[in-house]
């Protein structure tokens, strides 16, 4: 299960005396003699095998065909620069030994690299449904998945925490208590055994709190409150975010001119900043924060 193209003579030479040999599952296409050439009394023989374009023909010396060769084009995909994969319709692809099987499942191809038949399995629901999950260090949550393949090939789920595998079985389903920092993960790979595979992540915001009083997070993102306002020079600002991201915040004057602008990524919860006002004159401002898309605003009043 070779794949030949463009020797400069023979595809195959094989000599020797009182000696037989089958050649199997070869492509030999585009050689500048025979596909196969045999010499010095050596009986050989083809089966399975593709023969193209060779420019004096399948078989040279004592070599015969078999069962199973084809005498057409391999079609792949692009030999010339390297790319020697079938095109979906390759007359090689499940044209191999009957007996013998692919990766993907299916009966094996001819030719050095098989073509992939098999669709990975379809992750049809999940539990959490929130792959971004805003929970707590100690708190023992059910991960769950359902899912399907399309070939009915026996599913293989792979569970880590993090980067540590911590089940390989037919289990669609683990509990695991958590014990990280904001951005680990949970994930599960989904393996047919048969060269799919699909990928489901969860990101933890894990939120270190007091073990007998379990705060909830925010819902959405909002100005939780400014406080003082009005204020002289400066006011402090509560963001409330239902999950780790990255907030900005601007201030803009009633001509619409931004006076102030930054950007921040933080823990899932409320956090706050202190706006300067020093160098800003009295009157009256819009303080707009963002959050993946929501917007919010408040009115500020600056003192003399």
């Amino acid at each position: 299960y070779n794949t030949v193209y463009a020797a400069g003579s023979d595809g195959i030479l094989l000599s020797g005396a009182n000696l037989t040999a089958t050649v199997e599952g070869n492509i030999f296409s585009g050689c500048g003699s025979t596909g196969m050439f045999t010499s010095g009394g050596l009986e050989m023989s083809s089966q399975y095998c593709s023969f193209f374009a060779n420019q004096n023909g399948p078989h040279g010396g004592g070599a015969t065909t078999g069962t199973g060769d084809i005498f057409e084009n391999p079609m792949l995909v692009q030999p010339a620069t390297g790319d020697f994969s079938l095109e979906p319709e390759s007359p090689c692809i499940d044209a191999g030994s009957p007996i013998l099987e692919d990766p993907d499942g299916t009966v094996r191809d001819i030719g050095a690299i098989f073509f992939n038949q098999n669709n990975p399995p379809v992750i049809d629901s999940f539990l959490p449904e929130n792959l971004t999950l805003g929970t707590f260090i100690g708190e023992t949550i059910e991960f769950s998945v359902v899912a399907s393949d399309a070939e009915n090939h026996m599913l293989l789920y792979s569970w880590y925490d993090r980067e540590t595998l911590i089940s390989r079985d037919e289990t669609a389903e683990v509990t695991i208590t958590v014990g990280h920092q904001p951005g680990d993960s949970i994930w599960v790979m989904i393996d047919d055994q048969h060269t799919g595979s699909t990928k489901l992540t969860w990101r933890l915001d894990a939120v270190p709190v007091d073990e007998n009083v379990k705060v909830q997070l925010p819902k959405q993102f909002a100005i939780n409150s400014i406080h003082p306002n009005p204020f002289n020079p400066a006011t402090t600002v509560s963001l409330a975010l239902p999950r780790a991201g990255v907030y900005n915040l601007s201030v803009y004057d009633v001509l619409g001119r931004m006076v102030t602008n930054q950007s921040e990524r933080t823990s899932a919860g409320f956090t706050t900043l202190q706006l300067n006002a020093e160098s800003w004159s009295s009157g009256l401002y819009f303080v707009r924060a963002e959050f993946e898309g929501v917007v919010a605003t408040e009115k500020i009043v600056r003192l003399q």
